[in-house]
């Protein structure tokens, strides 16, 4: 699979049903957080109850049943679609996942280097490019420069060789 970064990753640490999928498509990627949701809906029939609104239980259970139905077809349907489609993917518990912060050095591996030469592989992905004090959108061909700052997505143990690849050898990671 190439190595691609997705514009944003949603990880999400308040639910420990959350997962992240990050689909790769040709040149392009996409992430996806998959959690529990529904509750907006569920306070507000729980509020109509709270209320005393006519038929309130009735409404809140079909609320938690359309609901409940919601997630479970969603969350569990997601990796299924992705292989029918042929979209290549990783599926990654956002608990094993930490959010590095680099900036990329003038002597550094990744300095003048477009994002898809970068030797990320399954190990990690840019998740933000901040440039010139902005976020910016960014693919595989963007070029990174020396005081890009990215935010990398990976396993705790990468973060010696992300260091290496951004930062170089004589900084560090923040």
């Amino acid at each position: 699979m190439p190595s691609c970064s997705p514009s944003f990753c949603g990880l999400s640490h308040s639910s420990r049903c959350s997962r992240l999928f990050v689909f790769v498509a040709g040149r392009s990627s996409s992430s996806s957080g998959v959690r529990l949701k529904g509750a907006v809906p569920i306070l507000l029939g729980a509020l109509a109850v709270l209320a005393g609104v006519e038929d309130s239980g009735r409404i809140y259970g079909i609320i938690f049943v359309v609901v409940l139905f919601s997630v479970l077809v969603q969350g569990s349907s997601i990796t299924f679609v992705a292989k029918r489609l042929h979209v290549p993917f990783r599926t990654v518990d956002h608990d094993l996942v930490e959010t590095l912060e680099f900036v990329v050095a003038e002597l550094s591996f990744a300095n003048g280097r477009r994002i898809e030469e970068l030797p990320l592989a399954e190990r990690a992905w840019i998740g933000i490019l901040v440039r010139d004090a902005r976020p910016r959108s960014f693919g595989p061909q963007t070029v990174l420069e020396p005081g890009d700052r990215v935010q990398v997505y990976g396993q705790p143990e990468t973060a010696p060789a992300l260091r290496r690849i951004f930062a170089g050898r004589s900084q560090s990671y923040e």
